[in-house]
């Protein structure tokens, strides 16, 4: 199994300092990725945890050079929120300039005012996260011309190539919906806080697809062994996160391995800096090596 790391781009204590900060300790720490959250324009209802949220892409694209090793990941980018041409350039100059390191995490997206907000049609997100997704491969691969319903090309010059021939892409979601399209578009399939329960049923409908896809999930974890295992999402969605000793997190965590779990994203929560890079320290010298083959 391997790990990734949330860095926390969003929340009431997201600042410059911890961004840049938590993302070169990940690193220090050998977390294998990091990653970034999407929101835009919020209405107030959802202002805690996302009214305060870096804009992902300009702050991977930060990130990329304030590290050299990690990969780097979107959880989730919000794809018919944004145009999909200007979002394939972002996404190749962050791969470029990153040396490859770039992981595309997308999704359909959730909140329905920020739709509205951004002037795009909630009800049609799915095609046109389809077409936005088509758009972005035929671009990476540079390719001159595209027709769609949304948008249209021809004799069109896409430079400079990215490094990576074909980018990682990671379809998040927990529906059944969502599993199609990554069966359909992706690399892996990228939920938020399932069950181990809930994750082996949807595992076993992947894998009866012959779906070779990544198993992925991000997970909040309490290692101070505060709060409840079962939390209400600002959507209003039920979440499950680890909680309690090391002892308690590792068979937690292990529980969702057995389920289908192959790489395991973690969110420390809305914490000061110093506190978040704890924890990151603590998880990573007293859980991850249980799940490391020696």
């Amino acid at each position: 199994m391997k790990f990734g790391v949330c860095i926390p781009n969003f929340g009431l204590k997201a600042n410059k300092e911890a961004i840049e900060e938590i993302a070169k300790r990940a690193e220090e720490l050998n977390y294998d990725s990091l990653w970034l959250t999407d929101h835009i324009l919020v209405p107030k209802i959802y202002s805690n945890p996302y009214g305060n949220t870096f804009e992902i892409l300009t702050t991977l694209a930060y990130l990329s050079g304030k590290t050299e090793r990690i990969k780097l990941g979107t959880s989730i980018l919000v794809l018919p929120l944004r145009n999909p041409i200007i979002v394939t350039k972002q996404l190749v100059n962050i791969d470029i300039l990153s040396g490859g390191r770039l992981i595309l995490g997308v999704a359909i997206g959730w909140m329905e005012e920020e739709f509205k907000f951004l002037n795009s049609n909630f009800k049609l997100r799915r095609r046109i996260f389809e077409e936005n997704l088509s758009i972005i491969k035929a671009l990476w691969k540079g390719e001159e011309k595209f027709e769609g319903r949304f948008y249209s090309f021809k004799d069109a010059v896409f430079l400079p190539k990215p490094i990576q021939k074909d980018l990682p892409i990671w379809i998040g979601g927990n529906s059944d919906k969502a599993i199609e399209r990554a069966i359909k578009f992706g690399n892996a399939w990228h939920p938020v806080g399932l069950s181990p329960l809930e994750l082996r049923e949807k595992v076993n409908k992947i894998r009866s697809s012959s779906s070779n896809i990544l198993i992925s999930m991000r997970y909040s974890i309490s290692l101070d062994g505060k709060g409840s295992k079962v939390i209400q999402t600002a959507s209003g969605e039920k979440r499950y996160r680890a909680v309690g000793s090391t002892k308690e997190i590792i068979e937690d965590i292990e529980d969702l391995r057995r389920a289908g779990l192959e790489y395991l994203v973690c969110y420390f929560g809305d914490l000061e800096k110093q506190d978040y890079i704890e924890k990151m320290k603590k998880f990573a010298k007293e859980v991850i090596p249980s799940f490391t083959i020696s």
